[in-house]
C-alpha cells in the first residue's frame, strides 16, 4: 500500500527504539520535517556511517539532553549554528568541536589540553570516495589523520592572523584603488586625455583632467571624475596607514627583521612571509620552501617519462607575488648598479663559467648582501 512519506516518519518513531552503541565520533545537523516550516535535527554516527535518531526540533537544551543521556560522544562534526554549539558546551564539555574559523578553535582547544592537528583540505579531498556531505567529509577526516605522511598545518597565533589579516587587508585596498586607476583612465580617454601607462602618472592624468576647458570635459563628466579621484585619494591614504602598521609590527619582530636582510626583501615581503610561514623546521631546504608555494615546476609524468611544467602555484598567492616582485626588482637593480653586488677578491673573468654576457656575469654578482628594496608598487598584476 503507497504511503507518504510523512506517514513512514511517524510510524518509525511511534516504533520500539533499537539499542544503539554510543558513538564516539557523532555529526550534527539541521533537516527539514517540512522545509520552511518546521525543522529538526539528524544525528549520525560518523564511524558506521549511520543515522543513530531524529530529534524534533533543532533547538540547544534538545541536543544537549540528548548528550547528556550518551556520554560516551569524544567528537562532534557540526556546522556554524550557534545553538549546536551551545548544546555541545552543556552537554558534551569534553567533546572537540570540527567546523570553521579552525585556528581560533584550535588555541580553544589547545589551551583546555587538547592535541589538535589541523590538514589542509586540498590533502584531506583525496581521502572522499564520493559525494559531498557532513558524514563523508568527517571520515575522509578521520582516515587522512591516520595516515603516516600527512602533513598539518601549525596553529597560527591570533597576533600572527592579526598580520595576516593587515595583509589581506592591504591587498584589497590594493586593488580598489587599481580598479578606480583603470576606471579613470578609461573614462578620460573618452575625452581626449590620455597619458602613459603607470600609477605613478596617474597624478598627472587629474591635473590634465583639472584644468581641462568644459568644451572638452563636461560638467557632469567632470562631477564623476572628481568622486573617483576622491575615493583613489582616500584608499591611498589608508594603504599608507596599513604600511606604516606593517613597519611597526616588522620593528617588534625579530623574524622579520632577520628576513629583511636577505637582498631584495623589505619589511613587507619579510612581514609576510614571518606571518605566513610559522612552522619554519619543517622545510629541510629552500627548494621545499619554494615548492610550497608554488615556484617550482609542475611534476608530470608515468612509464618513466618525466615531464616538468610550469609552476604549481599551489601555495599562498599573495606571498609568492611579494617573492617574485622582490626578485625582479633585485634582479633590475643589480644591472643598473652591478658593481654593488660584487664580491672583493673575485675575479669574474677568471671564471670558466662566466661570459661576457650580462645575466651571467649576474649569477656571480648576487651575493647575500643587505640591500633596500622599495616594495609600494602593489600595483602590479597578481601572478
Amino acid at each position: 500500500m503507497p504511503v507518504s512519506g510523512a506517514t513512514l516518519l511517524r510510524m518509525i518513531r511511534a516504533g520500539p527504539a533499537t539499542p544503539q552503541a554510543e558513538p564516539p565520533v557523532l555529526g550534527i545537523d539541521d533537516w527539514a520535517w517540512r522545509r520552511g516550516h518546521r525543522y529538526g535535527t539528524i544525528l549520525v554516527d560518523l564511524e558506521r556511517n549511520k543515522v543513530i535518531d531524529l530529534l524534533p526540533d533543532r533547538q540547544a537544551e534538545t541536543v544537549a539532553d540528548w548528550l547528556r543521556r550518551h556520554p560516551g560522544v569524544r567528537i562532534v562534526a557540526r556546522d556554524r549554528a550557534g545553538a549546536y554549539a551551545e548544546a555541545i558546551r552543556k552537554g558534551a564539555p569534553e567533546a572537540i568541536h570540527a567546523c570553521a574559523s579552525a585556528h581560533h578553535w584550535a588555541r580553544e582547544l589547545a589551551a583546555l589540553g587538547h592535541t589538535v592537528r589541523l590538514m589542509p583540505a586540498t590533502y584531506v579531498k583525496a581521502y572522499v570516495k564520493r559525494g559531498k556531505s557532513d558524514a563523508i567529509g568527517a571520515e575522509a577526516i578521520c582516515e587522512a589523520v591516520t595516515r603516516p605522511t600527512m602533513r598539518f598545518v601549525q596553529v597560527k597565533s591570533a597576533e600572527q592572523q592579526s598580520i595576516v589579516m593587515l595583509h589581506r587587508t592591504g591587498d584589497l585596498l590594493v586593488r580598489q584603488r587599481t580598479m578606480l586607476a583603470i576606471s579613470i583612465r578609461g573614462h578620460l580617454a573618452e575625452f581626449g586625455l590620455v597619458v602613459a601607462k603607470g600609477l605613478s602618472r596617474l597624478p598627472e592624468l587629474v591635473a590634465m583632467a583639472t584644468s581641462a576647458p568644459v568644451s572638452q570635459l563636461p560638467d557632469l563628466a567632470r562631477e564623476c571624475i572628481e568622486l573617483l579621484i576622491a575615493q583613489a585619494e582616500d584608499l591611498h591614504r589608508r594603504i599608507s596607514m596599513v604600511e606604516r602598521s606593517m613597519l611597526s609590527w616588522h620593528r617588534q619582530s625579530k623574524a622579520s627583521q632577520r628576513l629583511e636582510t636577505i637582498p631584495g626583501i623589505g619589511f613587507i615581503t619579510a612581514t609576510a612571509i614571518a606571518a605566513f610561514v610559522t612552522d619554519t623546521p619543517v622545510f629541510k631546504s629552500g627548494r621545499q620552501f619554494a615548492a610550497w608555494i608554488g615556484l617550482t615546476p609542475r611534476l608530470s609524468g608515468t612509464g618513466g617519462k618525466t615531464k616538468l611544467g610550469r609552476i604549481s602555484k599551489a601555495g599562498d598567492r599573495n606571498l609568492r607575488r611579494l617573492l617574485v616582485l622582490s626578485a625582479t626588482s633585485l634582479v633590475r637593480y643589480a644591472r643598473r648598479k652591478p658593481e654593488q653586488y660584487a664580491e672583493p677578491g673575485i675575479n669574474m673573468t677568471a671564471n670558466s663559467n662566466c661570459t661576457s654576457s650580462p645575466d651571467a656575469q649576474l649569477d656571480l654578482r648576487l651575493q647575500a648582501r643587505r640591500t633596500r628594496h622599495y616594495e609600494g608598487m602593489w600595483w602590479r598584476p597578481v601572478l
